[in-house]
């Protein structure tokens, strides 16, 4: 009796970590940079990485990166949309900001995590949220003289799909420079 409950256990601890083990790796494998492709904004003066099968479009504040083309009207999501953006509108920054410190009260948003991504010649700093519209990563650096970027995720659009773009903004801002 005794060994059948042990044999039993290990069976199950041996079925959960390969499951787990199989679950991570379809996420690294979805969310890895081996087929990434290189932009060069000559409005933002910037460059960087981003999915190869993800399109790229720019305002005059903001750079838009979706996995799906031109959409961007949340009732029509599709089921994995994910949509992040890099942008330098002033107003923007101010307001993410200003939720980074504390203007939003405390029970609508809880800080994760936060982190500090290291360039050559500046400093990328990251907040992981736990918000009303589910996780989101709000990161911020500045250029050389002094003009403020601002990049962050689509919320709303299910928890998979926000987890997701956060590691896929993680990995495109390590990869973010600004152009010569």
């Amino acid at each position: 009796m005794k060994k059948t409950i042990i044999t039993v256990i290990i069976i199950i601890l041996i079925i959960t970590i390969g499951v787990m083990g199989i679950l991570l790796w379809q996420k690294k494998k979805m969310n890895s940079n081996s087929e990434w492709i290189s932009y060069a904004s000559d409005r933002f003066g910037i460059s960087f990485n981003y999915p190869s099968h993800w399109h790229i479009r720019e305002t005059n504040e903001r750079i838009y990166m979706s996995n799906i083309k031109n959409q961007m009207d949340k009732p029509s999501i599709s089921e994995n949309f994910q949509q992040l953006w890099i942008s330098t509108w002033p107003e923007e920054i101010k307001a993410a900001e200003n939720y980074i410190n504390g203007s939003i009260p405390e029970e609508a948003r809880r800080l994760v995590s936060s982190e500090i991504i290291k360039k050559d010649s500046f400093v990328i700093r990251t907040y992981e949220y736990q918000g009303e519209g589910g996780p989101s990563l709000l990161a911020f650096w500045r250029d050389e003289s002094g003009k403020k970027y601002f990049a962050t995720n689509a919320t709303e659009v299910g928890l998979e799909n926000q987890k997701n773009m956060i590691e896929n903004l993680k990995l495109i801002l390590k990869t973010i420079e600004f152009n010569k």
